[in-house]
């Protein structure tokens, strides 16, 4: 399979979220811990490439050195300057920027399975959960009305995201409750209705590892197997309204 496994990662977070409205303060913002933790997720992911076939890079969007995330030659480093506008509309804007800026500039064939992941987040099973997909296909977990994607992974090819899933940066407004995950949500249901893209679950559920540096909460602790990551995103401050459901 030739896969790339994309992670997005921001060593030194924006001041806006570290200050000013307290719903967006991160717990975790000391950039040297945060570097240990990128650099053992590109460990944990490079082993996952080996296994199932394909490679790793990662696009950064705090300026900081390649050094600071990997030391590993095989692994793609792409640094993204995310203009000033661009962080009113939250962090999942600035992730949603940074992806379609690393696959312009890495350029891959738009077969290649995409697996999109999220900053520091390890899964235990990943070679399981990762594998073929089709043309037109996304993987990712969903609550059951559809209104709410789990973006922290996602499985699909280049051609794919980039047909429904690019430009999503401009659509996500994290203080009116306009979430990267409502937004990409509503991407995917459009594209159902219009016969254009199949949403799948993963072929085996994604144990996640590891902690929000929003929240501090771990994604494997209790609080991750019984309350669902649309509950949770009320602790990350942008929420107005909860939506229910837990992902499926």
């Amino acid at each position: 399979m030739n896969a790339l496994i994309l992670l997005t990662a921001a060593v030194t977070p924006d001041p806006a979220f570290l200050a000013g409205d307290a719903s967006f303060r991160m717990t975790l913002a000391d950039p040297q811990v945060r570097a240990g933790q990128y650099r053992a997720a590109v460990d944990h992911w490079s082993g996952v490439a080996h296994a199932v076939g394909g490679r790793v890079a990662v696009v950064e969007t705090s300026g900081a050195d390649r050094g600071d995330v990997t030391r590993r030659t095989d692994v793609g480093y792409v640094s993204y300057s995310l203009p000033a506008a661009l962080a009113s509309g939250g962090k999942g804007a600035i992730e949603a920027a940074a992806i379609d800026h690393a696959l312009d500039t890495l350029d891959p064939a738009p077969d290649t399975v995409l697996v999109k992941v999220t900053g520091r987040l390890l899964v235990e099973n990943a070679a399981r959960v990762i594998g073929p997909v089709g043309d037109a296909t996304v993987q990712v977990r969903r609550s059951l009305d559809r209104a709410f994607a789990d973006t922290r992974l996602v499985v699909t090819t280049v051609g794919t995201w980039r047909e429904h899933l690019s430009g999503m940066s401009a659509e996500v407004d994290d203080d009116r409750a306009r979430w990267v995950e409502r937004v990409a949500a509503q991407r995917l249901i459009v594209g159902e209705y219009a016969g254009t893209l199949t949403v799948q679950r993963f072929p085996d559920p994604p144990r996640f590892v590891g902690a929000s540096g929003t929240t501090g909460a771990r994604y494997d602790g209790w609080r991750a197997r019984v309350v669902p990551p649309v509950v949770q995103r009320k602790a990350e401050g942008a929420v107005r309204r909860l939506l229910g459901g837990r992902l499926v």
